[in-house]
């Protein structure tokens, strides 16, 4: 599996923002995670915190498993491969600075990982 963290825009300086490669997947991800707690008291986010929780519990998800802060995209872990770097890479290019290589750089890391698709 490959990993890279990405320099977050000034705007989502608290933000981590992470696309690669995941090889048992066979599948490039994404994730954009807020790690801003401080802002995080408005009523939208009490209603979303809300519903996340009642969608955990409705999915039997262990407290320990369910993410602490809100993940605002999350892209890879589904049962469609994503298998052009291009569509995670646009997908975080709001919240974080781009570099020029990445496309090419997450395109080796698949060469050389390789996959096991166990996807039904």
């Amino acid at each position: 599996m490959s990993y890279h963290e990405l320099t977050p825009k000034s705007r989502y300086a608290k933000y981590r923002i992470v696309v690669g490669w995941d090889r048992p997947l066979g599948s490039y991800f994404a994730q954009v995670i807020n790690h801003n707690t401080e802002t995080a008291d408005g009523p939208a986010s009490r209603a979303m915190s809300a519903a996340l929780r009642h969608l955990a519990a409705i999915l039997l998800v262990p407290a320990r498993w369910r993410p602490a802060e809100p993940v605002f995209i999350w892209l890879g872990a589904d049962r469609v491969a994503i298998l052009d770097p291009a569509e995670v890479i646009t997908a975080v290019a709001p919240y974080a600075v781009i570099p020029p290589d990445l496309e090419n750089t997450l395109t080796r890391d698949r060469r050389r990982e390789g996959s096991r698709h166990y996807r039904p």
